[in-house]
């Protein structure tokens, strides 16, 4: 059958070349004269069948280049339909014409979706409309991937902003825990403050209102109180004083550590002598009543503290070591090590706490100071401000009790710290 219809061609403008149209057919003058009708304005490569057809394709780098396939229906061993339905898979995008005779267009229009053809091209055909079915493929190609590109490129920018939105939404995020937390804080700091007065009012109510006592009671009874008797009053008002003086010594101290005023700056020292030196300010009432002080910690044990803090951590707890040791008791500090931390231990004989008791120690809102072996009072605020000074070294504290033994406590100071 006739390829063309009977008319002239015009003359064709050689242009450049962008495109790439492989064109399959047994008769090599169809080859050639569809070839000729195409050659100035585009890449034409050529195939006599089906199979070389599918060797050019699956060469990588003509398969990147390909845009139109232009095969004929009737081939042997492989029909147009059946090439391009191979296609499908290998060349998707690429646009697909047949060219057919009348009496194969029944058959191929069945497998048109199938083999995705974008025309059918009877014969004869006119050249012109030859051509313009040719620039259509071609525009409908290159808006396709332009539309491909444009895709990806939209997507490129939705998954951008998604991860812009996503690191955003996690800053918002983050900021939100942020501003939440430092609430609870402040709510927390609130309470303890809270807490805090009220403990205050309570422990400087007693000692102040019996000074206010005694001391009225010597200006109204001054000329009637022998001197055996005012010299008890006079011992009575001295140990309240020191007993305000030790309060609002802590007080100062908490209220230092809680609005930043305290630098920590630890230093190399010898834990030996900072445990000597806070039982030497208690050595009138370890002799009096006659408590055996033992300080089995190394003197040449050096660890990098911060020696204002531990000492008086020291000064605290052997101060309350004392208070509930019965006389002729015992008072033992000493230190352990391990791979993590190194552990100082109090420990006093007679005094016993129940778990219960021991859970309360260390917050501010249990006030949590039973009398000592003679009676005495304490306000608790002495161990809350040694968790203070503990939790600056990042260390731990906290008690353990046996009746009929004692009770111990440790603190310990991490490793990573005591590193030169």
């Amino acid at each position: 059958m006739s390829l063309f219809k009977a008319n002239n061609l015009s003359s064709k403008v050689k242009k450049d070349k962008k495109h790439c149209i492989l064109l399959v057919d047994d008769e090599i003058g169809n080859l050639n004269a569809i070839s000729s009708l195409l050659e100035s304005e585009y890449e034409i490569l050529t195939a006599n069948d089906g199979a070389q057809a599918l060797d050019i394709i699956l060469d990588q780098k003509q398969t990147l280049d390909i845009d139109l396939v232009i095969s004929d229906q009737r081939m042997p061993n492989m029909t147009g339909v059946e090439l391009f339905e191979r296609l499908v898979d290998i060349l998707p995008n690429t646009k697909r014409i047949i060219i057919t005779g009348y009496m194969d267009v029944d058959a191929i229009i069945d497998s048109v979706n199938k083999a995705q053809i974008y025309r059918l091209v009877l014969k004869p055909f006119d050249i012109h409309d030859f051509l313009l079915t040719v620039k259509r493929a071609i525009e409908s190609f290159d808006m396709q991937v332009q539309l491909k590109a444009h895709q990806d490129n939209l997507e490129l920018k939705v998954k951008q902003r998604t991860l812009e939105l996503q690191a955003t939404h996690e800053k918002l995020t983050h900021a939100f825990f942020q501003i939440n937390q430092q609430a609870e804080e402040l709510r927390e700091l609130n309470k303890d403050k809270d807490k805090f007065l009220a403990l205050l009012s309570h422990d400087l109510k007693g000692p102040l209102g019996n000074l206010h006592l005694m001391t009225d009671y010597l200006e109204t009874e001054a000329e009637s109180i022998d001197t055996e008797n005012t010299a008890q009053i006079v011992h009575q008002i001295n140990n309240m004083t020191l007993k305000v003086k030790k309060l609002l010594e802590n007080i100062l101290e908490w209220s230092r550590v809680h609005t930043g005023h305290i630098e920590f700056s630890p230093m190399p020292i010898e834990i030996f002598l900072l445990a000597q030196d806070a039982s030497d300010l208690y050595q009138v009432q370890i002799e009096q009543h006659q408590i055996n002080f033992i300080n089995q910690i190394n003197p040449d044990y050096v660890l990098n503290i911060d020696p204002n803090m531990v000492n008086a951590i020291f000064r605290n707890l052997i101060s309350n070591a004392i208070k509930y040791t019965p006389d002729k008791g015992t008072i033992k500090v000493s230190l352990s090590c391990d791979e993590k931390a190194e552990t100082i231990c109090i420990f006093n004989t007679g005094s016993y706490m129940a778990p219960n008791d021991i859970n309360k120690l260390f917050k501010i809102d249990n006030k949590m100071s039973s009398p000592g072996q003679r009676g005495e009072k304490g306000t608790g605020l002495g161990l809350l401000l040694c968790k203070e000074y503990i939790n600056k070294h990042n260390g731990d504290i906290w008690v353990t009790s046996e009746e009929e033994v004692g009770t111990n406590f440790f603190f310990n100071f991490p490793k990573n710290l005591n590193k030169a």
